[in-house]
């Protein structure tokens, strides 16, 4: 099963357990990957969709970089949440 159809599965599930956070997370995963699979016009393969995981961990990574110290808390777990959904 590729990474986009599991994402797809984990947001519905999400969405029948009422869990916003982890249908959010997942529902952004989806996005990107349906975005570039729209982009390049082929159904994705397995390297490109590793690579859209990966710029989105590396994204997650550079957000929670760019807040200052002792700052953000709530919006530091998210993105912390976020970025275990996607590894």
């Amino acid at each position: 099963m590729s990474i986009q159809e599991t994402a797809k599965q984990n947001m519905y599930a999400a969405m029948k357990a009422h869990d916003k956070q982890k249908k959010d997370a997942y529902a952004m995963l989806y996005d990107q990957l349906k975005k570039k699979e729209i982009d390049l016009r082929h159904p994705l393969t397995d390297d490109e969709e590793i690579a859209v995981v990966t710029k989105m961990v590396k994204q997650c990574k550079d957000s929670i970089d760019s807040v200052p110290e002792g700052k953000g808390g709530e919006f530091i777990e998210k993105v912390k949440f976020e970025m275990e959904i996607y590894s």
